[in-house]
């Protein structure tokens, strides 16, 4: 029994590792990923399309073979890092080509032994002729996408569309899904024109319901008279939930950002204390640290809901602290996750959430540790 526990852990302690590796990977990988730039270009703007594409795929080649991990799985976990920037139909349909054109120089042996692309076919048709990069649509029929890395493929030289040659239906067909992209781009740039104006109007202090927090305290008061006083000495079940709701980029000023949800799930009003940290992690040595750290205390009417959302600082003024933590290996900063304890009277935990197992074994003090972590 006992081998097969430590033969387990070993598993685990493995398994959170490569995790650990493969997020650092995606990561690092997300930082090449730009959101298109739909301005009209032309055939000139091939060559540097071009530069782009041998950067990643060289990356995912790499990748691949040092990692263990699939391309698709790298692109997929580097994109999540870029939810912010990049939208969905985008990351779909940049995945896809940067799939295919991976696939393609592997089939015809553009990768050196080191990884390194070379334009010259090893294997199958065309072996020693040069490959081509083309366009699927070319800019003579949608010039607003001829700076789109989506938009270019890698062939071998027989494969390769005659110069004056007309797009077939099947390459016209794809104009529709650059089309989607475009207008999934242009709609998120609106979205984040209008959150930038609502942001410069004046602020009123409303809570998520609308109301200001003397209505909200008024509310509260009413049910707690009507429940009776004896209600707030009952200990409430209350849920805890969160997600990472931001990473760090221009619009989020270089911040990470957690959403929480506070849920009332009793039948009477409850006061309650709560306590969320987010925490970050080393890139070498895998430490733990706390990013940030807040109490505050809530009241809650039965079945009532409450959103916070709980912001770092600049992920810049962690660096520093965070290298000398990793004994000056590393100053990367990398979200590791978070934590939120709900207290009632200070004592009693009647809600709890974490992002993962092993953050849970530290709320619930199975794993000792929580309160040492270094808070920068």
């Amino acid at each position: 029994m006992r081998l097969f526990l430590k033969t387990l852990c070993l598993l685990l302690v493995a398994g959170l590792a490569h995790g650990q590796k493969v997020d650092r990977n995606a990561n690092l990988f997300s930082r090449q990923l730009k959101p298109a730039n739909f301005s009209k270009g032309s055939e000139k703007d091939l060559g540097r399309a071009r530069g782009e594409i041998i950067k990643l795929i060289e990356q995912l080649e790499r990748n691949n073979r040092t990692a263990k991990q699939s391309p698709d799985s790298l692109l997929s976990k580097a994109f999540e890092f870029k939810e912010d920037q990049i939208g969905p139909n985008q990351a779909m349909v940049t995945s896809t080509a940067l799939l295919r054109n991976w696939k393609s120089a592997s089939s015809m042996g553009l990768f050196s032994e080191n990884g390194k692309f070379q334009d010259q076919v090893v294997s199958g048709r065309g072996t020693g002729k040069k490959v081509v990069f083309e366009y699927i649509v070319p800019p003579s029929v949608a010039p607003e996408y001829a700076k789109y890395i989506g938009n270019v493929r890698l062939v071998s030289p027989e494969r390769a569309r005659a110069k004056d040659a007309e797009p077939d239906q099947r390459d016209l067909a794809y104009l529709r899904s650059l089309q989607n992209v475009k207008r999934e781009a242009e709609g998120r740039a609106k979205l984040k024109e209008m959150e930038t104006s609502k942001a410069a109007m004046p602020k009123k202090d409303l809570n998520h319901l609308g109301m200001t927090k003397k209505e909200e305290e008024a509310r509260y008061l009413n049910e707690v008279e009507a429940a009776g006083a004896a209600a707030l000495d009952r200990a409430p079940s209350i849920r805890v939930q969160g997600r990472l709701g931001a990473r760090p980029s221009h619009m989020s000023k270089e911040r990470y950002r957690v959403d929480f949800e506070i849920r009332n799930l009793s039948n009477h009003p409850t006061e309650i204390e709560i306590t969320y940290w987010v925490l970050g992690f080393t890139d070498k040595e895998n430490k733990i640290y706390i990013m940030e750290q807040k109490t505050e205390k809530a009241k809650l009417r039965a079945g009532q809901v409450n959103n916070l959302e709980i912001w770092t600082r600049p992920v810049n003024s962690f660096r520093k602290k965070a290298k000398a933590l990793d004994n000056k290996k590393s100053d990367k900063v990398i979200y590791k996750g978070y934590i939120a304890i709900a207290k009632f009277k200070g004592k009693e935990v009647v809600g709890i959430a974490a992002s993962d197992a092993r953050l849970m074994a530290y709320a619930t003090g199975e794993r000792p540790g929580l309160a040492t972590f270094p808070k920068f």
